[in-house]
């Protein structure tokens, strides 16, 4: 079964394509896409096949090393916020705790340092 048989029908750079393939035994994977999405969409739908879960991982494990940096205070806290919550739960606590958006700043930069460079 030959997918382009109609070559002859197609315009010179898609036989000049043409010529550069070679038949297949097999197909890895097959991946579907809308005749009528853009150009734009298919690359980001491609993307984030390839490369969503690996910029999740990376974004989740600098995530988790900066909770730990922050944990030991080795960061600094963006500002001190009331500890209400944290004293009904367990009482005696402190009355101000710090706070810092460090890890979702963390997981955001990781994520899409990878998600937009990662080559597969």
């Amino acid at each position: 079964c030959s997918v382009l048989r109609d070559v002859p029908k197609l315009g010179v750079a898609s036989q000049d394509l043409y010529r550069l393939s070679e038949p297949q035994p097999e197909l890895g994977s097959f991946l579907s896409h809308s005749w009528h999405a853009s150009a734009r969409v298919k690359a980001m739908a491609l993307t984030t096949y390839h490369n969503g879960v690996p910029a999740a991982l990376f974004g989740m494990s600098l995530s988790l090393l900066v909770a730990i940096l922050q944990y030991n205070e080795l960061l600094p806290a963006w500002n001190s916020v009331p500890n209400h919550s944290g004293n009904a739960w367990a009482p005696g606590g402190p009355d101000h705790v710090a706070h810092g958006l460090w890890c979702n700043l963390a997981y955001n930069v990781g994520y899409w340092l990878v998600f937009l460079n990662l080559h597969s």
